[in-house]
């Protein structure tokens, strides 16, 4: 893989996960396979994959480990028998860590979860916990893994095998952030009044409070800074975010309100200079915006409004744990991919014999319309680690 951002990896009907290479003039197919959910592993041309296989009488899910030139190894611990799913169409949720040593997933497991982690070339993999929901972050170097099951927070040393209880309170369907460093660990727990922000710093023994908010909020690092980016909700409503703030770690004081919602998600460029906002449309018709802004929060253009496809829909949901694993993003920050249809596409999915939505992608920096590259629910770009980039 000369440069990872001409690849592509699309997840479409028949459980069909094609990796496509940009020739400049074509989008070309460099390989396909079965199953769902494609996660790139960092700095090999490989990805795990999820499938659901149905040969009579042995139906089972299962994850794979497999090569864009060949290759395919089940991942050990991962068959469900009979297939059990996490969500629509999800088997597994897999977040390899940033240097590609070793896998986190999760999967059902009876009635609850399981989180298990994998390093290829084991025969086994090591169940770390069980829990209702699981939401799993890395640390950058690769050392730490968070997990926050049911509202506890645990960070877990891949070194010693040490692990620390960071919150027994930890509050939301979402994942801990942590900073580009690998040094801060920000998440967030109820309080009588309202919801606190607390940051743990990893010399330190307890986490500090950093600010306080009056609804839920969803947190990430800018990539490359210590500025923490948080979105609040508007009170009950879970999934409708109110406002964006940032909040500079190193420099304590009131968080500074970066761009005023209503949104649904966003997402930074892994370079750290511009910024994907999803806002509804106000068509009157189901389909959300895509608008590209600054590091500051200046608003720079926006696309045609689309319809989501089922599996962006579930990655819109999640956007914060799904920013770490399925990367909408190229790795040189200029193009971003979605799925869905767009006004002129299709009518809708449930008048339909076939594939509809597409995946398209949109050039952040020189602007234009978007650009579909095949049929297909999503697309994620591999991370800028791939090959050492």
């Amino acid at each position: 893989m000369t440069d990872p951002s001409d690849f592509i990896a699309i997840a479409g009907a028949d459980s069909a996960t094609r990796i496509l290479h940009d020739r400049g003039d074509a989008w070309v197919d460099s390989a396909v396979t079965t199953g769902w959910w494609p996660a790139w592993r960092p700095g090999r041309r490989e990805y795990a994959v999820s499938r659901v296989e149905m040969p009579r009488g042995t139906a089972h899910a299962a994850l794979h480990l497999q090569g864009i030139d060949g290759g395919d190894i089940p991942i050990p611990g991962s068959m469900s028998t009979p297939p059990a799913l996490i969500a629509e169409r999800m088997a597994h949720y897999a977040l390899w860590d940033p240097t590609g040593r070793a896998l986190c997933y999760v999967m059902p497991s009876g009635r609850t979860l399981a989180a298990r982690l994998w390093r290829p070339g084991d025969s086994e993999a090591e169940t770390l916990t069980g829990g209702t929901p699981i939401f799993p972050s890395w640390s950058p170097d690769g050392r730490r893994l968070v997990l926050h099951y049911g509202d506890q927070l645990m960070s877990v040393d891949q070194e010693s095998g040490e692990r620390s209880q960071l919150s027994a309170n930890a509050m939301g369907f979402r994942t801990a952030a942590i900073s580009s460093d690998s040094e801060l660990t920000a998440f967030a727990e109820a309080r009588t009044a309202g919801t606190a922000l607390l940051c743990h710093r990893e010399a330190a023994a307890e986490p500090t409070e950093a600010a306080r908010f009056d609804g839920g909020v969803a947190l990430s690092f800018r990539p490359g800074t210590r500025e923490l980016t948080i979105a609040v909700t508007t009170g009950t409503e879970a999934g409708v975010f109110r406002d964006l703030y940032v909040l500079d770690m190193d420099r304590p004081g009131e968080p500074r309100r970066l761009i005023h919602g209503p949104m649904l998600a966003y997402w930074w460029a892994p370079t750290g200079d511009r910024l994907a906002v999803l806002v509804p449309a106000y068509t009157g018709d189901g389909r959300y915006q895509l608008r590209f802004h600054g590091p500051d929060g200046q608003f720079l253009r926006a696309m045609e409004p689309l319809t989501l496809s089922p599996d962006v829909r579930t990655m819109v949901s999640f956007f914060d744990q799904f920013a770490l694993s399925h990367r909408p993003w190229a790795p040189d920050g200029r193009r971003f991919a979605f799925g869905g249809r767009l006004l002129t596409d299709a009518i809708p999915a449930s008048f339909a014999d076939g594939q509809l939505d597409a995946v398209v992608v949109a050039d952040a920096v020189a602007g234009g319309p978007w650009t579909r590259v095949g049929w297909g629910f999503a697309g994620f770009y591999p991370p800028r680690e791939v090959n050492g980039r």
